[in-house]
């Protein structure tokens, strides 16, 4: 009967709670969730770096050419120092 009562309850402190298996499957989801995350990273930057290799004139990162003296943003600029040395 002891040899009874001693297994049931090893059973018992075996065997995860209600919570416990809610909180693992919890957990497992977040997990899978940020493995999905990260392999869909992992394609888009495979899926970019396929693009830039095949058109590289397209992704070239270099400065902006800077734009003429005689350009109308220029000419404002200058009007508007102009207006403010007069005052």
């Amino acid at each position: 009967m002891r040899l009874a009562i001693l297994f049931t309850t090893a059973a018992l402190l075996v065997t995860p709670t209600i919570a416990e298996e809610k909180r693992k499957t919890n957990e497992d989801a977040g997990v899978r969730e940020a493995i999905a995350f990260e392999r869909a990273k992992d394609r888009a930057d495979a899926a970019q770096a396929r693009k830039e290799a095949k058109n590289p004139e397209k992704f070239t990162y270099e400065k902006p050419k800077s734009s003429s003296d005689k350009s109308l943003a220029n000419e404002q600029k200058r009007e508007a120092l102009e207006k403010n040395e007069k005052k």
